[in-house]
């Protein structure tokens, strides 16, 4: 995986169960969906989420934590989309989902443990 590069920011995005799994879309994609004290009816969800996810969405929570995924610079291909609590997990779920076990580490996990150092002075396991 050489040509992908990783990606982690922080941001706000709504977890959406749907009928085809979990999707991840971030509000500055979708919009924020206007709050209510009661679950969001199916209409609302399926009128707010629909064209972003792949099956009829059935639930949606909103959250502000760090996305991640390795994705093709120039190019659309990307890995699934994660979330993380932090900067140093986010970091930790690429190198354990995709990190290479065998020999030296790519470039893109060279420099990702070298983050993980600065921002809390552990090895990556």
């Amino acid at each position: 995986m050489s040509f992908m590069q990783p990606e982690i920011w922080f941001t706000d995005f709504y977890s959406i169960e749907t009928t085809h799994g979990t999707e991840i879309v971030p509000v500055e994609v979708c919009g924020i969906l206007e709050e209510t004290d009661d679950e969001w009816t199916p209409e609302q969800l399926a009128g707010h989420f629909g064209e972003y996810c792949e099956g009829e969405p059935l639930s949606a929570e909103k959250h502000s934590k760090y996305l991640y995924r390795l994705s093709a610079p120039g190019y659309m291909d990307c890995t699934d989309t994660g979330f993380a609590g932090s900067e140093s997990e986010a970091i930790r779920e690429l190198l354990d989902m995709y990190g290479n076990d065998s020999g030296e580490p790519e470039e893109w996990e060279a420099e990702l443990q070298e983050r993980l150092r600065e921002l809390d002075g552990t090895e990556p396991k």
